[in-house]
């Protein structure tokens, strides 16, 4: 549940800040030891404020707690969120281990990703 509520608020967004015709890009890459989901906006890029490790921050698009949770809800179970600017927008990238961090807080998703 916790690895489904980040993706989603990845997803939302790349939605908001998606300003194209072009349709957002996502692309899943799997190995061994981990999978990764890229997540490719054409909006205007995520501000400074709003780049990891971050703190929220009140905008006309939201707080950023939703990133904030997201990164640190997935942190703890070993992944990793970055983002990156480039000129087609945002890429979100989202790196988690197949097999997740035993010692993740009660209440959060482990064992194996299958």
């Amino acid at each position: 549940l916790v690895i489904q509520q980040a993706i989603i608020n990845l997803l939302d967004n790349a939605q908001d800040s998606h300003n194209s015709d072009t349709p957002i890009q996502v692309a899943l890459q799997w190995s061994k030891e981990a999978w990764t989901m890229s997540i490719q906006d054409h909006g205007h890029g995520i501000a400074p404020d709003f780049q990891l490790p971050l703190a929220p921050v009140a905008s006309d698009k939201g707080l950023g707690i939703g990133l904030l949770l997201s990164h640190n809800s997935l942190s703890r179970l070993g992944g990793k969120v970055t983002l990156n600017n480039n000129e087609h927008g945002c890429l979100t990238l989202i790196e988690m281990p197949l097999n997740l961090k035993s010692d993740a807080p009660i209440g959060t998703q482990t064992g194996n990703l299958v």
